[in-house]
């Protein structure tokens, strides 16, 4: 069962869920597979890992291992298809921004995959674990962007220098996918044809978009005013699931401000689910559900019951930022 997403600065930990839901989790986290052993440790070898950090208090949890032991701000850790090992952001000593690494499941160290250059998010492989994606703001500059002082409160930035890669597991044989002069970044993968979806300013808003694994045939799926992003395929590909803002009144002014200086403030998030079809997300198909960082389980798919809840319309808002 799948659920890794990301909190910030945090060490990467492993953890066997027996609730089977997705429920947000103060640390970067990654669930065990039932199918193999998925013991792992960071920069230095822990193959007995010890690092378990399990509280008393904690009943829906069980068998949480640290994954991560070095300093350093470690993110975003997503599992190759076959299960063997993950990729995720990490910033650490040389660099003095996230690069991308994969981290081995076997207490080796974490391999750089990215190019060293710029700031870079949101890694994924793709099917048959032979690609990978990922976005990096190299190509515009081998430095790192200016870092955010949150003067404005909390805030994230959207970096316009931005843009969606392709390359080889091990780095190797870089292509750009995407080639604008906007944000794109936040890409995840369909387990069935590569296709990716991932969020981009090109029409001026913060929108959910999907394209080919090869970049081609790019559509649309959002175009609400407000914040789309953080998107997951079900298993199957058929539906999304993904963190969004609806903002109205001063809410959407205050929204679009912030946009355009290249910010947005993620103080109120609804998770929205549609069937989207490789087309715009019909709005009669949207339900909001009381996670802020969603992934659909594989036992969703094609699930008659999450698909009229999808259909339904059934809110719950949620608060994020915290």
């Amino acid at each position: 069962m799948l659920g890794p997403r990301n909190i910030p600065e945090a060490g990467i930990l492993l953890y066997e869920d027996h609730m089977r839901t997705i429920a947000p989790v103060l640390a970067l986290v990654a669930l065990q597979f039932s199918c193999g052993s998925n013991s792992a440790s960071g920069t230095t070898a822990e193959p007995s890992l010890k690092g378990v950090v399990q509280d008393a208090k904690e009943v829906h949890l069980s068998d949480v291992r640290q994954l991560t032991f070095d300093a350093g701000e470690n993110a975003e850790a997503y599992w190759a298809f076959d299960g063997s090992e993950l990729i995720m952001q990490s910033k650490r000593k040389p660099f003095s921004c996230d690069q991308i690494y994969r981290l081995p499941l076997d207490g080796s160290r974490p391999k750089l995959v990215s190019t060293g250059l710029g700031r870079t998010t949101c890694s994924y492989f793709l099917p048959g674990d032979r690609e990978i994606v990922y976005s990096s703001t190299h190509a515009a500059s081998d430095t790192c962007p200016e870092v955010l002082d949150h003067s404005q409160g909390y805030v994230w930035p959207i970096y316009s220098e931005y843009n969606i890669y392709v390359a080889s597991a091990d780095g190797s044989n870089l292509r750009k996918l995407t080639d604008t002069p906007h944000y794109a970044a936040e890409a995840t993968v369909c387990a069935t044809n590569g296709a990716i979806r991932f969020t981009s300013t090109r029409n001026g808003d913060l929108d959910l978009y999907r394209m080919d694994r090869d970049g081609s045939n790019v559509v649309q799926l959002t175009d609400t005013p407000g914040y789309d992003g953080g998107a997951f395929f079900s298993q199957d590909c058929s539906q999304i699931v993904w963190r969004a803002s609806r903002p109205t009144g001063d809410a959407l002014k205050e929204y679009e401000a912030l946009l355009g200086n290249g910010l947005v403030r993620p103080s109120k998030l609804e998770t929205l689910c549609g069937r989207c079809e490789w087309q715009e997300c019909a709005s009669n198909y949207l339900s909001r559900f009381r996670f802020v960082r969603p992934i659909l389980p594989p036992e969703w798919q094609a699930n008659p019951f999450f698909d009229e809840l999808c259909r339904s319309g059934w809110r719950a808002s949620s608060t994020s930022g915290q």
